[in-house]
């Protein structure tokens, strides 16, 4: 009988200790448990927190207070206040997996999962923002670009969440911010051949844009900066290569650029872009006879290449512009001669003035044959064509053509009506 008295009581214990939610856990987390269950996310959080006043490096207490958290991100609206939660969760999380092996596949899973959650909001977000109205799209690119960087902060080895960040940014005008998206990413160690194209045209847009040439030269040699770590990584990737040398030459450094390209004519012969490049950099430097050639070739392999033939108008107002320069020292020398009543070499000095001023003339005439190409051309594509019309109100009032000067004025925004 007595031994059967012990039996007996040792299955009591045994079942009272079962029917416990577990033998010596702590209450607090018992009630952080209820609480998430009744979406009383504040007191789920004082639960833990008490939780974890107690037992610092409980691994099962901050999976707990992830798992909060990430029901509390998936319902706040206002994107600071999320994303600090989201940190707080994602530190949450990895606390919970550096204590716990044996749980991290599973805290991996629930990272994954609140990953998944930005993410796709992400996607829903930059959706609706495409759609939105035009004073609002701002804000709401803004909106989709923080729910990719609540996703990159879970999950900083998505390539993914970095690269929609800066998009989301990017069509919200927001430059800078994508810009940092990007760095943000190289900065963890990612070297996606993408990240550095997508940075550097990122920056390269942004030089555009500005009116200091001081910051523009300062934005192409990041530029320049982005392209030569990309060459690191991948040093046979032709295309880096080429933007490499375009942004040296944008940023004032076009003797870098200038030596590859003379080496590289004859491997990239049939290239348009080379040619074109080729030629707004001598555009650059001040070599117009040898921009005008460059370029010449440009259209003659693509007709329908706008800016190579803009470009070209370009180069030849500005060296119609020197030899106009040149015809008037002549003339000055000329008048001189005749003063002095000096004969020798006059003839031959008459003569050169005549082939100048008919070079001059005829670089004017073709210049503005290709221009107006180059705005029928911009237009046709739904281009702005102001930058054209003023290369060609340029053009005409150098050839004297006050008429056609004003008639593209308004185009090119220069007084007129």
């Amino acid at each position: 009988m007595n031994r059967c008295f012990h039996r007996g009581g040792l299955l009591v214990v045994i079942v009272l200790c079962a029917g416990f939610a577990k033998c010596g856990s702590n209450p607090n987390l018992e009630g952080a448990r209820l609480d998430l269950g009744s979406k009383d996310y504040n007191r789920a959080l004082e639960n833990v927190g008490k939780a974890l006043e107690a037992d610092p490096n409980s691994s099962e207490a901050l999976m707990l207070k992830g798992d909060i958290l990430r029901e509390i991100v998936r319902e706040t609206r206002d994107s600071e206040e999320r994303l600090a939660y989201v940190r707080e969760m994602a530190g949450a999380y990895r606390s919970a997996s550096e204590l716990d092996q044996v749980r991290g596949a599973e805290i991996e899973r629930n990272l994954l999962f609140a990953y998944l959650q930005e993410f796709n909001r992400g996607i829903e977000d930059y959706s609706s923002a495409q759609h939105a109205e035009a004073e609002l799209a701002s804000e709401a690119f803004s909106e989709a670009a923080a729910r990719f960087h609540g996703a990159a902060l879970l999950m900083p080895d998505s390539v993914a969440a970095y690269v929609n960040e800066a998009f989301a940014h990017h069509s919200g005008g927001a430059f800078s911010r994508a810009v940092e998206a990007y760095e943000a990413a190289l900065a963890l160690g990612h070297t996606s051949r993408q990240l550095y194209v997508y940075m550097a045209r990122m920056l390269e847009l942004m030089a555009d844009q500005v009116t200091g040439q001081e910051e523009r030269i300062a934005l192409y040699r990041r530029a320049a900066r982005v392209t030569d770590a990309a060459l690191e990584q991948y040093p046979q990737d032709p295309e880096l290569g080429d933007m490499s040398l375009n942004f040296y030459a944008l940023a004032d450094k076009p003797e870098v650029a200038l030596a590859h390209f003379g080496n590289m004519q004859a491997e990239k012969s049939t290239d348009p872009v080379f040619w074109y490049n080729y030629g707004t950099l001598l555009l650059r430097t001040g070599d117009y006879p040898e921009a005008v050639r460059k370029l010449m070739e440009a259209i003659r392999l693509d007709p329908e290449y706008t800016k190579a033939r803009f470009n070209l108008g370009a180069a030849m107002v500005n060296r119609a512009r020197v030899l106009a320069q040149t015809e008037e020292a002549i003339r000055d020398s000329l008048d001189m001669m005749k003063r002095e009543d000096i004969r020798a070499g006059r003839t031959r000095l008459e003569g050169r003035q005549q082939r100048v001023s008919a070079d001059r003339e005829t670089l004017l005439q073709n210049a503005i044959e290709h221009l107006l190409v180059a705005r029928v051309q911009a237009e046709d594509a739904l281009e702005d064509p102001t930058s054209i019309c003023k290369a060609l109100y340029r053009a005409y009032g150098q050839a004297n053509r006050r008429s056609d000067a004003e008639a593209v004025a308004s185009c090119a925004g220069i007084g007129g009506s």
